[in-house]
């Protein structure tokens, strides 16, 4: 007989069961499109009405079990589903009564949450797989917080080490400035990020922390290595004052640092200065009046918006005003007695104005920008020709 093979001594017919139970999903599905033994619509915001058998969506998912055998919607011919589009559950629907289900880009990132609120979890699975799939530098960061609240332990660890592989061109997406203070933290410290040693994040290669030092000399047009920093840093802050050099504050191991250095290029020597008194990374520094300026930063809580001063005579820190942002990693430069601080971001994103400290008042005044998704923006004053000046900021350049 077709279909019927001996097991053992016991006779299984394989081949009926699979057609059988096909030829029965296959009824089940007719009968639910055509409305036939049908006790319970699902109705959508939008009043798209969806008909189901009871018996079938409680026996299939765990959200109906409960509803249906539990609750007061076991006694109701409609049901309303709130806050879910009706052609998601449309999909899912079909999927409870065929098994089969297309996802695609289009549909994912509403197919997984609404997965999770149905206890779906073999299309959870499913969604992941997907995502999994289609991780690239503009999207690591949302699939990864979605892992995180669905509690995929596998793709968000996954993310993490796409994000780690190329940490270079996921810096460069909008994404990355969702990212909190931790989280940046957490990824430039780890051991394992894949940064090119050319292309340096703070004071880290493709392995390690560094302290080392490079000085690029004019005439010969060569780099040569100086002496080292007498300690690990990255994430800090450069300025230079009196032609000596200032690596300020900065991360390691965990910690934000409050630590300063000096490199004396006569002495070729590095010498700790008095501490800041706010713990600093992502700082930046400025020179204006014969006084170092280091804005902003983060702490190990929160982005600052703080702002001290180092004075080389006296080798004391002095507050000045705060600004009226926080911001971290921002670009500043000086300009006509002024200091600029511009973009930057903050734990709600980018910071899209600039702020102007006046040291004669100590007051700040602010700007919007033009551009408003800088992160990592620098400035730079050069001289210009008169004929070419159209604006006050035309001889300013932002980065």
């Amino acid at each position: 007989m077709a279909g019927i093979h001996k097991i053992n001594g016991k006779t299984e017919s394989k081949v009926c069961k699979q057609k059988k139970m096909n030829e029965v999903i296959e009824n089940l599905q007719k009968c639910r499109k055509d409305e036939v033994y049908c006790d319970i619509q699902l109705q959508t915001d939008d009043g798209t009405i969806i008909p189901a058998h009871k018996i079938i969506l409680a026996c299939r998912c765990p959200y109906f079990f409960s509803m249906f055998i539990l609750f007061d919607e076991k006694n109701k011919s409609i049901v309303k589903i709130k806050d879910l589009d009706s052609a998601i559950l449309k999909i899912l629907v079909d999927y409870i009564y065929t098994d089969k289900i297309e996802i695609s880009d289009q549909n994912v990132m509403d197919l997984l949450p609404a997965a999770n609120i149905f206890q779906l979890d073999s299309v959870k699975a499913l969604c992941c797989e997907f995502l999994q799939a289609t991780l690239n530098p503009s999207n690591c960061i949302s699939i990864k917080d979605l892992a995180d609240l669905y509690e995929n332990k596998e793709l968000s660890k996954n993310c993490e080490e796409y994000i780690k592989k190329h940490f270079l061109k996921v810096i460069e997406q909008k994404d990355f400035l969702s990212l909190s203070t931790e989280a940046i933290i957490n990824f430039i410290s780890s051991d394992d990020i894949i940064v090119p040693f050319e292309e340096r994040v703070g004071g880290r290669n493709s392995t390690d922390v560094l302290n080392s030092a490079e000085v690029y000399d004019i005439t010969t047009k060569q780099w040569r290595m100086i002496s080292s920093m007498s300690g690990l840093r990255e994430g800090f802050g450069v300025g230079v004052l009196n032609n000596l050099l200032y690596a300020v504050g900065g991360f390691l191991a965990g910690s934000v640092l409050d630590t300063v250095e000096c490199y004396n290029p006569s002495l070729d020597s590095w010498t700790q200065i008095t501490r800041m008194s706010e713990r600093r990374l992502g700082a930046s520094v400025a020179v204006l009046n014969g006084l170092l300026y280091v804005v902003g930063g983060h702490n190990n809580e929160d982005t600052l918006k703080s702002v001290e001063t180092y004075n080389p005579n006296n080798g004391v820190w002095t507050s000045v005003a705060n600004m009226h942002k926080r911001r971290a990693f921002a670009g500043v430069f000086t300009l006509d007695g002024l200091l600029y601080v511009l973009g930057g971001k903050n734990t709600c994103g980018v910071v899209p104005s600039t702020e102007i400290y006046n040291p004669k008042t100590n007051i700040w005044s602010m700007k919007s920008l033009s551009k408003c998704d800088i992160l990592f923006c620098d400035g730079v004053v050069v001289n210009m020709a008169p004929n070419f000046r159209t604006h006050p900021w035309s001889d300013c350049f932002l980065m």
